[in-house]
Formats: C-alpha cells, sequence, structure tokens
C-alpha cells in the first residue's frame, strides 16, 4: 500500500475527480473547459502516474520511533495552553462566538506570527500522534489525537481541519498491508459523511454574518451566489452538498476563465522574462518570504482572475497563467515535481517519513483547489521534521 499511496498519483486522481465533479454541471455561471486545458491536465495526471509507479515511496515500519506517551501529554499541554491564551486575548472561543451569531469574524482570530507556528505545529504534532497509534494500537494515543484535531473545531478552521483527515487517511492506508472491502466502505462513506459536514459549517458561517439569517436561508444563499441550476435545487441531493460542488470546481472555473482573460499571455511576443521572474517568487517560493520580497521590491501582484468574487480559488496553476501563459503551467508543473522529489529524498531516512509523505499528499490532493507549495500554513510543517533530525531538539518532542 506504500507504493500506491503517494503523492503523485494522489495528484492525477484529485485532478481526475475535479473533472468528474466540474462536468456534472450543478451551476450555470461555469464557463466550457477549452482543448488547450483539457489537454494540459490530462497531460500532467498522465505524467504524475508513471512518476508514481517509477519512484519509490515504501518506508520501513520499523524505522518509525515511538514518541513517549507522558511527553505527548506534555506537548499537548502546552498546545492547549498557547489557544487558550489566544481566546483570552481574542475575547473567546471562535466556535461559541459564531454559533452565538456575536459577528465574530474567524478569519482575523490569532495572534499575528504566534497563531501561525503554534498551530502548524499543533497540526504537525497531531499527525506524529496518529502515527504512533497506529504502529503501537494504544487508545490514548487515539485520544490525545482527537484532543488536537479538536482545536480545529473550536477555532472554526475547516480548512486546516480537512487538510489534517486527508492527512491521517494517508498515514493510515501507508500502514495497511492490504485493504479490505469494509475499509473502502468506510472511506467513502466517511467522505459522504465529511462533505455534507462541511456544507453544514458553511451555513452556520454564513448565519454569522447577519443575525437576520436562520439556516433555512443560508442554505439557499449558497445556491443564489452558486447559481445553482434548477436540475439541482429539484433534485434529492441535500442543499449542503453544493458547498463542495462549489468549493471542489469552482477554481477549474476560474482558471478557464483565467485563460480567456489572458488569451493572449501565452504568445511569444508577449513573453516576458521579468514576469516569469515574478511569477516564480508568487508561485514558488512560501508566502511568508514571497510577500516581504513582493514588497521590498515595491511590486504589486495581479489580482486573480475570478468570475465571482466569492470563489477564489483559481487552482495551483490560476496565477502562473496570468504570468507566462502555458508556459507558466509546464513550469510550475515541473517545479511541483521537483519539490516533491527534493523533499522525498532529504527525508527518505526519517523515522516521520510516513508523516512526510501525508503533508505532500495533501499539496498534491489539493492542486485543483489552490497552491498549497506557498501556503506557510501547511508546508511549514515540514521544517518541523527537518528540526526533528536535530538530537537536541528531538529529545524535547520524542
Amino acid at each position: 500500500m506504500q507504493q500506491i499511496i503517494n503523492p503523485f498519483y494522489v495528484y492525477g486522481i484529485s485532478f481526475l475527480f475535479t473533472l468528474f465533479v466540474y462536468e456534472l454541471g450543478w451551476s450555470e455561471f461555469y464557463p466550457e473547459l477549452s482543448i488547450d486545458l483539457v489537454i494540459f491536465i490530462i497531460s500532467t495526471i498522465i505524467i504524475s502516474f508513471l512518476l508514481g509507479k517509477i519512484l519509490d515511496f515504501k518506508v520501513s515500519k520499523k524505522e518509525i520511533m515511538v514518541i513517549k506517551f507522558s511527553k505527548i501529554v506534555k506537548c499537548t499541554l502546552f498546545i492547549y495552553l498557547g489557544f487558550f491564551i489566544e481566546f483570552i486575548v481574542n475575547g473567546g472561543v471562535p466556535l461559541f462566538l459564531i454559533l452565538s451569531q456575536s459577528g465574530f469574524v474567524y478569519v482575523d482570530f490569532g495572534i499575528p506570527v504566534f497563531h501561525v507556528f503554534l498551530l502548524t505545529f499543533a497540526t504537525f504534532y497531531s499527525l506524529l500522534v496518529f502515527q504512533n497509534y497506529i504502529i503501537i494500537k494504544e487508545r490514548r494515543y487515539l485520544i490525545i489525537f482527537f484532543l488536537l484535531i479538536f482545536i480545529n473545531i473550536l477555532i472554526f478552521n475547516r480548512g486546516n481541519f480537512v487538510f489534517t483527515i486527508m492527512a491521517i487517511m494517508v498515514i493510515f492506508l501507508r500502514n495497511q498491508d492490504s485493504i479490505k472491502k469494509i475499509t473502502i466502505i468506510k472511506f467513502i462513506t466517511g467522505i459522504i459523511i465529511g462533505l455534507f459536514c462541511f456544507g453544514l459549517m458553511g451555513n452556520y458561517r454564513s448565519m454569522t454574518y447577519s443575525s437576520n439569517i436562520d439556516y433555512k436561508n443560508a442554505s439557499e444563499m449558497i445556491l443564489d451566489l452558486g447559481q445553482a441550476t434548477s436540475g439541482f435545487r429539484d433534485s434529492f441531493v441535500p442543499n449542503e452538498y453544493f458547498w463542495s460542488y462549489i468549493y471542489i470546481s469552482s477554481s477549474l472555473a476560474n482558471l478557464q476563465y483565467t485563460t480567456d482573460v489572458y488569451i493572449n499571455a501565452n504568445s511569444d511576443e508577449n513573453l516576458d522574462f521579468e514576469e516569469i521572474k515574478n511569477m516564480i517568487i508568487i508561485q514558488f517560493i512560501p508566502d511568508f518570504l514571497s510577500k516581504r520580497i513582493i514588497d521590498f521590491m515595491g511590486y504589486m501582484p495581479k489580482p486573480a482572475c475570478l468570475i465571482i468574487d466569492n470563489f477564489t480559488l483559481v487552482t495551483m496553476y490560476g496565477r502562473s497563467y496570468m504570468y507566462a501563459g502555458y508556459i507558466g503551467l509546464i513550469l510550475t508543473f515541473f517545479y511541483l515535481i521537483l519539490f516533491l522529489s527534493i523533499i522525498c529524498m532529504l527525508l527518505k531516512k526519517s523515522d516521520s517519513y510516513n508523516v512526510v509523505i501525508a503533508i505532500l499528499t495533501v499539496v498534491c490532493a489539493f492542486a485543483p483547489f489552490t497552491n498549497m507549495l506557498v501556503f506557510s500554513g501547511w508546508i511549514f510543517q515540514l521544517v518541523y521534521i527537518i528540526l526533528l533530525e536535530n538530537k537536541i531538539i528531538r529529545k524535547y518532542i520524542m
């Protein structure tokens, strides 16, 4: 299973799934995908499947070090203490503030800088704890894991919650010799329930914007905003699933819209090496660094091309096309290959290698939606794994 569950396979499956969902045609504002764009996406899928088969992603279970439970408890208490401080500073727990319709804006939660390090470490540590549970099968490790991911619910961070769930699924599957039919059924059932809960949370979040909006109105709001077709409105599919449909497929619609708006970006006479340099800074360098580089340069990044302003995702390729057309898309794809290959090679002997693969798999799984390669809130976890190779740091964590 370790060879099957790898970032390149997941990249291909994720884009295939996105194309399938797009073709459901539940929204009236989606443009038809161009032949050029479809050919590019299919080509990257084929290359990814080939690389997934060729490269070695296996790791021995014996190489995985078990963390002492006493240290797990101490680190968990330290993490909760950090969030407790943030709750005090921000005047309450985001989940309760949202449910009480207090007008709280959840994206404003957290102490600047401190919150990024705290959340990324909490997420990274939850993956380590889950890996330990899979290896030694002690329920107390699972309880600690649930306590750690419960933080995402408390701070109403849907994105990080979804990322973490997907990462632990990778860790679980990579530690199985084979997959039973009942496991597949549970997996599919979990996805169906998870997508419904995603829409449920979306409706409740909409309710926070106005005290006059009840749950039914919030559910109808997303249908109007996403211009749901009469076919979907009249179907048996619950409205909650339209949230997932929009989030899964709107990024591809925005990518197509981007290629339509910047239709001349791919011509040789319009190819600007200065723009390629800007693309590399914006698309290849983690955002906490690229923002400072851009500010120092005095450069204003191009705004994303969006069909509707509320849906802001443009896949990992949208911004690349604005700067360099299909050349930008090709460079971005090959940078993804290079990044994955280098990280896997450098950390191949790490006893947290399964966690590394899980983090990289999430990056690839969300490639049809956004560029996770520059998202510090997730990719920064790789830094913690590198730091764990240091014996002094390691003794405090493991």
